[in-house]
């Protein structure tokens, strides 16, 4: 399915970019290695989908809002400063595979991604190129509010770096959703032995993001980074790692 919703996005905005001349398309394929928080399950390799559609004020992209792995928006405001967004990112959350858990965890409820909509605000502060991002996103299982701050530093006329700082608040249901754990749960997971009702929660992290033009229209394209989850998540016992790291690297290819 989650591949089906990708081809259906990808194959609608190409097919008008065809006919449209404000089109513009990167599109390329990694692989990524990112730290999973829940017992057991360790580093996750995976393969990575490089999207950046455009079509005037519609978007397609990765890694817009909060790591989401696919965001569908539209820019309804736009002006000197100010660029304001909203959005739907149809893979939000954490997909958890159970059989990764370690025994004694492994036989929880299922955790998938949820549907999740939002608005995003980006602001260009007028300072050194600097960007301030603000995001509020919400879905059926709960949502998450953040702001971030990056900036783009052209080392050569091939080398682009962008470090990205953001801090993120998780509401209570997310948080109860995604790392709680219900009587029910405790009762059949023999390493867990209470229930876990968490409040809200936060995360902050770094990133740092490369491109290095290979040629005009290709680009090796690399990210690493890493997020430190708050005490109300890391006091779960579904979670062993509190610190979280992830790195990535491939080719995109601009149209």
């Amino acid at each position: 399915m989650n591949k089906k919703i990708l081809a259906i996005g990808v194959g609608a905005l190409l097919s008008a970019g065809v006919y449209a001349q404000d089109f513009n398309a990167t599109l390329g394929l990694g692989a990524a290695a990112v730290t999973s928080p829940y017992q057991g399950v360790g580093t996750v390799g995976t393969p990575l989908p490089f999207i950046n559609l455009t079509y005037g004020d519609f978007y397609l992209k990765t890694g817009d809002v909060n790591y989401s792995l696919l965001s569908i928006g539209y820019n309804f405001w736009k002006d000197d400063t100010w660029t304001l967004s909203a959005y739907v990112n149809p893979l939000g959350g954490f997909d958890v595979d159970r059989s990764e858990m370690d025994d004694g965890y492994n036989n929880l409820d299922r955790r998938e991604y949820q549907f999740e909509g939002g608005l995003k605000a980006v602001a260009k502060t007028g300072w050194h190129d600097m960007r301030v991002q603000f995001h509020g996103t919400y879905g059926e299982e709960g949502g998450h509010l953040g702001t971030a701050v990056f900036r783009p530093f052209e080392v050569n006329d091939k080398l682009t770096l962008t470090p990205r700082v953001s801090l993120t608040y998780f509401e209570s249901d997310y948080v109860d959703y995604y790392f709680g754990v219900s009587q029910s749960e405790a009762n059949r997971n023999s390493k867990i032995d209470k229930k876990y009702s968490p409040d809200g929660a936060y995360s902050a992290a770094f990133d740092l993001g490369a491109s290095y033009a290979l040629r005009d229209h290709i680009t090796l394209t690399g990210f690493a980074g890493v997020e430190k989850l708050s005490s109300e998540i890391d006091d779960s016992p579904i979670v062993e790692e509190d610190v979280l790291y992830r790195v990535g690297v491939g080719f995109a290819y601009k149209f």
